[in-house]
């Protein structure tokens, strides 16, 4: 009897067997279908925590991206600080054979929701590699006037800003980045200027920031005089570019203007050269063109001839390489005992003007030459200033530690 038992419960043993192995099937395949379908959701909190560790520095050319789990969770990466690219559109001009010049401007204005941060990330670089640069480097809001260059705006509603770091120092050619953080609360809605403080930054003018609207609905008549600047705007002594941003968007204000110019001038350069008899000719070589009317070169050069009683370090002009006809004193001290003399006070036989009449007919050109010659005596530290219809210098080289100059290279065209 025992025997029997034993051998009757052997096929349900084996069914039961049979069972469970159908059972743990079915569960593999049930967890190799969801990995399969859903291999993001292993990827999210790898991807989070690379992307947190990141610096900001680092990640100024990075792209947002964001990673979704499977349907019971999901996990949004956010872009790194600055991690967006701020793109300056090249204006395009149009040259009409009458010389019109028609140009279209497309410039970014900022837009974030109220309630909301921003970051936004600017480089800083000091191009004059004799002296070193050292301050604060803050950001204000302040709300957009409608008198933009004679009155100062009232501080933006709700609007705070803070700067990382706070302070900066740039040795002479390097550059660095400051992380500014905007935040705008939410009754902030508004059109608001960020202003740089250092070092007169940015060619004075603001940054525009739209709170509170989408980009479709900003244009540039919420920005009055955007495009005017702001008259006589100091030299400044670092320049800065806006590298990235986050937490924003991008509208554009647009602009077009028109230029009917009366002449040009194009291939425009400078030489200098010692003379035979120890004076020093300064050369200028251009071609011109006429347009709708008719055209008289000559007679109209002037300028002053400036005595510094020490080396005045003259350098050509931080951030303009190609522009012999521009120069920079970084010797304040030399800059301050300076004296300066008109050409027309100069005594007789100091210097002369070659400047010959050119005419043209309209729609007319031609190649132009002019140079001037001083004859001495020459003090040691010595440049002067051009004035002309066709031809400006600032601060050019004479002479140097009592060494005549020998300096040759292009100017910017002049378009009148």
């Amino acid at each position: 009897m025992k025997t029997g038992s034993n051998v009757a419960l052997a096929p349900r043993l084996a069914a039961i067997a049979v069972v469970g192995i159908l059972l743990v099937g079915v569960g593999a395949y049930e967890y190799l279908q969801t990995t399969t379908l859903h291999p993001q959701a292993a990827l999210s909190s790898a991807t989070s925590s690379s992307a947190t560790g990141m610096s900001s520095r680092a990640s100024l050319s990075m792209n947002p991206s964001s990673s979704t789990g499977t349907n019971e969770s999901s996990s949004t990466v956010s872009p790194a600080p600055c991690a967006l690219s701020y793109r300056v559109p090249v204006n395009n001009q149009t040259t009409f054979s009458n010389g019109t010049q028609v140009t279209k401007s497309a410039e970014p204005a900022l837009v974030m929701g109220a309630g909301s941060t921003m970051e936004l990330c600017m480089e800083y670089t000091n191009y004059d590699a004799n002296q070193s640069l050292s301050g604060p480097a803050p950001i204000y809001a302040f709300q957009w006037p409608a008198c933009y260059d004679s009155c100062a705006g009232p501080p933006a509603n709700n609007v705070s800003t803070s700067a990382s770091p706070q302070n900066i120092t740039l040795s002479g050619g390097q550059s660095d980045v400051v992380e500014y953080t905007i935040a705008a609360g939410k009754n902030s809605t508004g059109f608001v200027g960020l202003s740089l403080g250092l070092f007169t930054a940015f060619e004075c003018r603001s940054i525009p920031l739209a709170v509170g609207y989408s980009p479709s609905q900003v244009n540039d008549s919420d920005f009055p005089l955007y495009y005017a600047g702001l008259p006589n705007c100091p030299q400044p002594a670092a320049r800065a570019q806006i590298v990235g941003y986050t937490g924003a968007s991008i509208a554009y204000l647009r602009s077009e203007s028109r230029f009917d110019p009366t002449e040009s001038t194009t291939n425009l350069t400078v030489s200098s050269f010692q003379t035979s008899n120890g004076g020093e000719n300064i050369t200028f070589q251009m071609r011109v063109q006429s347009f709708s009317e008719p055209l008289t070169l000559g007679n109209s050069v002037g300028g002053y001839v400036r005595t510094f009683n020490g080396d005045p370090e003259l350098t050509l002009t931080p951030g303009a390489p190609d522009n012999y006809c521009g120069w920079y004193v970084n010797n304040d001290t030399a800059f301050s005992g300076m004296t300066y003399t008109s050409f027309s006070d100069t005594p007789s036989g100091y210097l002369q003007v070659d400047e010959p009449v050119l005419q043209l007919g309209t729609y007319s050109s031609a190649n132009y030459t002019f140079s001037i010659l001083i004859r001495g005596p020459i003090a040691p530290y010595t440049a002067i200033d051009v004035g002309s219809d066709v031809a400006v210098t600032d601060f050019f080289p004479v002479s140097v530690a009592g060494q005549l100059q020998t300096n040759s290279g292009p100017c910017p065209s002049i378009l009148q």
